[in-house]
């Protein structure tokens, strides 16, 4: 009898047991991993969390193919986007860039977006050895200045990345936008581009603020791209979509990885231009699949109630009052979200960020699911993640279940498969979270550890049965007080609240468990990180 053959996603009750079984030895192992040495930072916090580096040779070997390959074949059987205006906008420091845009107005006053996105599906086959690596990796890890990536970089860094000057195949999205931000066509299909400019968001500011020109075409595109961006996001805005500002710390490094400074990051507004850009291709892909009953999707629960009350309650506590009215459920906003309202009504920066903090901790996390359910926290009844197969596996698989539809509407994966795929996804995204969280708190701690004894003015950002958390105002370092480290010793624990500045002394770094403990102190000493 012929053995059939097993589809390696259908196998996951296997993969299940077999990391059971490792479990227990990674548990051990992680107990033993210590941060004794900052040469060993990154490779201890690899351990830790298992996070593989190194690719298999099967892996590496399949994509000796593509040095051989005659791409100009392959470009010929796409339609030809090449003459077109299409750039990219990144970070400075980005290495991968997924996707690029191209924007024009039509003489009826309809905006055509078009959003470009590398096609990885092309270079990664289901169930090849190196598509097996890319899901169990699940996303890219990116740890300050390195990064674990997802892909080869060879795929990630080169022939899947949208560089300036060369054309790349890519999957696009092709939408046509009313004056009023509705979305009322779009169309997938096959492409190829050539990256006419690889822009950093700084450039954009420049432009926008007028201390920069990079050319009448560039300039028009940029303040153009501006006008449709404040028209989509106006419109997600009014319709419930909630912005809760990132905390992040922006690190300085020496040349030998020692951080020399570190201060919170500054979201640049030109960010938001690509982001309301990557919002509305994401829709398109989440609604073309939703049509066809079938799709990875990016789902994010309404809040529970009680969750909500614990935040009202700390609105209460600093004097402030939530708006009345506003809608509640995702599926059903026609207006602004009294959350919304709210933050934009904060006008101190520090407290707006601590309140931010507060809301998305009273929120559900995002995770991936088979099934569309809506986005609580964007207001969008479906939405999904297309724009980076670089750097994230369910993109890749919303690609391939694209691609197989428009080429002969045949739905790739059944519906357990999916939720497996989802399953492990959301897995592996949460253990990158927790790894770029603990390097960056790692990193902070260096950076400190030789200040022992120093006072610094603080905010309290969070407080448990057991004291408060402090964020240092200068650098958005955090760490905890306990009630217990009083100076002096206080029998009311609700002397201070979320919000209230203080001065805190610096007592210990425990680098076991990655803790930073602050205490209290009177406000009698100029030192700071600064």
């Amino acid at each position: 009898m012929k053995k059939k053959k097993s589809n390696f996603f259908s196998q996951q009750k296997k993969r299940d047991r077999n990391a059971f079984k490792r479990k227990s030895y990674f548990e051990e192992r992680r107990r033993k991993v210590t941060y004794e040495k900052e040469e060993e930072d990154f490779n201890n916090l690899l351990l830790k969390y298992d996070l593989p580096t190194n690719f298999l040779d099967k892996s590496l070997e399949d994509l000796k193919i593509y040095d051989t390959l005659d791409f100009e074949s392959i470009f010929a059987k796409r339609k030809d986007l090449s003459s077109k205006f299409i750039i990219t906008i990144d970070g400075d420091t980005a290495k991968d860039f997924d996707d690029a845009i191209s924007l024009s107005k039509e003489e009826n006053g309809q905006y055509r977006l078009g959003v470009h996105v590398a096609d990885v599906s092309f270079f990664v086959h289901t169930g090849s050895c190196l598509d097996k690596e890319a899901f169990e990796r699940g996303t890219s890890v990116y740890l300050i200045d390195r990064v674990v990536p997802m892909l080869p970089f060879r795929l990630s860094n080169d022939l899947c990345s949208l560089v300036e000057g060369r054309k790349r195949l890519t999957l696009t999205c092709d939408m046509l936008i009313s004056g009023k931000g509705e979305i009322y066509a779009y169309e997938f299909y096959f492409s190829v581009i050539e990256n006419r400019r690889r822009t950093t968001y700084k450039e954009v500011e420049e432009v926008l603020s007028g201390q920069a020109s990079f050319g009448e075409e560039f300039d028009a595109f940029i303040k153009l791209s501006l006008e449709l961006r404040n028209i989509l996001h106006a419109k997600r805005i009014n319709e419930g979509s909630v912005e809760i500002e990132s905390h992040e710390l922006d690190f300085k490094l020496d040349e030998e990885g020692r951080v020399v400074d570190i201060h919170e990051k500054q979201r640049l507004f030109s960010e938001s231009i690509i982001e309301e850009f990557m919002l509305s291709a994401n829709q398109c892909a989440a609604n073309f699949l939703k049509k066809y009953s079938t799709g990875i999707f990016r789902i994010h629960e309404a809040p529970y109630l009680e969750k909500l009350e614990a935040f009202n309650e700390v609105v209460k506590q600093k004097g402030f009052s939530l708006p009345k009215g506003g809608s509640f459920n995702p599926l059903l906003r026609k207006s602004k979200s009294k959350y919304q309202i709210f933050l934009e009504q904060i006008k101190d920066r520090n407290l707006k960020k601590i309140f931010s903090y507060y809301l998305l901790t009273s929120f559900n996390k995002a995770v991936y699911d088979e099934n569309s359910s809506g986005h609580y926290g964007l207001a969008f009844k479906n939405y999904t993640h297309f724009t980076s197969p670089i750097r994230r596996y369910p993109d890749l698989m919303v690609h391939r279940l694209i691609q197989k539809i428009i080429t002969s509407k045949i739905i790739l994966y059944k519906k357990k498969t999916l939720g497996d795929i989802a399953k492990q996804s959301s897995h592996r995204e949460r253990r990158a979270v927790e790894a770029e969280r603990e390097y960056w708190k790692l990193k902070s701690m260096r950076y400190l550890q030789n200040r022992i004894d120093e006072k610094f003015e603080c905010i309290i950002s969070g407080k448990t049965e057991f004291g408060y958390f402090l964020k240092e105002i200068k650098t958005g370092i955090e760490g905890f007080c306990q009630y217990s480290y009083y100076l002096p010793l206080k029998e009311n624990k609700s002397e201070f609240e979320v919000g209230d500045r203080v001065w805190a002394k610096l007592i210990s770094l425990d680098f076991r468990n990655i803790h930073i403990d602050f205490r209290i102190a009177d406000q009698d000493s100029e030192s700071g990180l600064g």
